[in-house]
């Protein structure tokens, strides 16, 4: 399926705007489920969330694994391994079985990396054409 990249200024005159693979994920922990956008992240080990969401549905986001893992920054980062459901509203309805990571590092929101998402997914990107696509493995 097609989808458009999110344009965002950049405050810089020589490259005024970036673009963004940002799509709608769902993500179900037993009986409540969240929707938000997410940032496709080819260079995620994991796909990582923000504790916010867990706590908006009241989910013990600390029961799981905890998994060390090294960002851009270079500096390491707790997160916490769980066994969750996943979809793409976009895509069709079908949940799949998959593990996230749930951090409290504040830079992140959702970000999809190769745990949790690019192993269910098949991905192109076409940057000249402002579009990527998504499709199930």
């Amino acid at each position: 399926m097609k989808f458009i990249f999110k344009k965002f200024k950049t405050g810089n005159n020589s490259i005024p705007f970036i673009l963004m693979p940002y799509i709608q994920y769902e993500i179900k922990l037993g009986n409540r489920s969240f929707i938000s956008s997410a940032l496709i992240d080819t260079g995620a080990s994991y796909t990582l969330i923000n504790k916010s969401f867990a706590e908006l549905i009241e989910f013990d986001w600390r029961s799981g694994k905890i998994i060390k893992i090294i960002g851009i920054s270079g500096k390491q980062i707790d997160a916490y391994l769980h066994s969750v459901e996943i979809k793409l509203p976009q895509l069709n309805d079908n949940y799949i079985s998959t593990n996230v990571a749930f951090t409290d590092c504040e830079n992140i929101g959702i970000l999809l990396g190769h745990i949790g998402f690019f192993e269910h997914f098949n991905m192109a990107f076409v940057y000249n054409k402002n579009s990527f696509y998504i499709n199930p493995s």
